[in-house]
């Protein structure tokens, strides 16, 4: 079990965090990471066709999203999330592949931030506590 006073430097507000990913271990560890850190709403969707559905139903602060996915990978999820969404909320792009690069564009440059698999716990807490 993750301790709170670990995190007591990252002063988490709350918010509803999407949490996009196929590994259900990776969304367990996230979720039971932002339970420890803060008063969090936590949707999750295995796949970027699912992610979709739960932004539009959900309005997060923050979406962590992977890029290897089936369905909808994450670079198709950013893709149609422009078109839905011009003004998102903040996008945690996690990917453990260091060829990997977000999508070139304005929008995922305005977004977007890297966030490289595997980070640790507090990596990811300051990198939340940030944005939310």
């Amino acid at each position: 079990m993750i301790n709170r006073d670990k995190f007591s430097e990252a002063v988490l507000k709350s918010g509803t965090v999407l949490i996009i990913d196929d590994d259900e271990f990776a969304i367990k560890t996230i979720e039971m990471a932002l339970d420890a850190a803060g008063n969090f709403k936590i949707v999750q969707a295995k796949d970027g066709e699912e992610g979709l559905e739960q932004y539009k139903a959900n309005k997060p602060k923050l979406v962590i999203l992977d890029l290897k996915m089936p369905v909808m990978d994450g670079h198709q999820f950013l893709a149609e999330l422009e078109e839905i969404a011009p003004t998102p909320c903040k996008i945690f792009v996690c990917t453990g592949d260091l060829s990997s690069r977000i999508i070139d564009t304005p929008y995922s440059q305005k977004y977007c931030e890297l966030l490289r698999k595997p980070f640790s716990i507090k990596e990811l807490i300051a990198a939340v506590g940030s944005v939310i």
